[in-house]
């Protein structure tokens, strides 16, 4: 009887490298979500930081030395609506104002998203 040589995997070995490559796909997987729900955060900080840097940047170039209070407002910015709060507070110095903008998305309820915040100060006979 002349003994054949048997090439080629076990049905063991087969599921083996099948269980292996399943694990990583997994894990491959799952990494590509995390960085996908990254990039999507670091987009909407970026924008809700520009929303915060133009309104302070519109109060500093209106020419007029701001009153102490609280306004609340929406912008659409990138097909989104950002919703803004502007807080005016008095500083030591009488001439000098501090502007602090909260942004947050879809409702004034939702957690804040950026945070900027800027100085106005009372140029000349203003």
């Amino acid at each position: 009887m002349v003994k054949r040589r048997v090439e080629g995997f076990t049905l063991l070995e087969v599921l083996v490298a099948f269980a292996l490559l399943a694990v990583a796909l997994g894990a491959l997987i799952a990494g590509v979500g995390k960085t996908t729900d990254n990039a999507a955060r670091l987009r909407d900080k970026t924008f809700a930081h520009w929303v915060a840097l133009n309104k302070i940047t519109e109060q500093q170039l209106s020419g007029a030395f701001p009153r102490i209070a609280i306004s609340k407002g929406t912008v659409v910015l990138a097909e989104r609506e950002w919703h803004w709060t502007l807080t005016i507070a008095g500083t030591p110095d009488q001439d000098l104002r501090r502007a602090e903008v909260e942004v947050r998305q879809e409702s004034a309820d939702q957690p804040v998203v950026a945070t900027a915040v800027g100085f106005i100060g009372r140029y000349g006979g203003q």
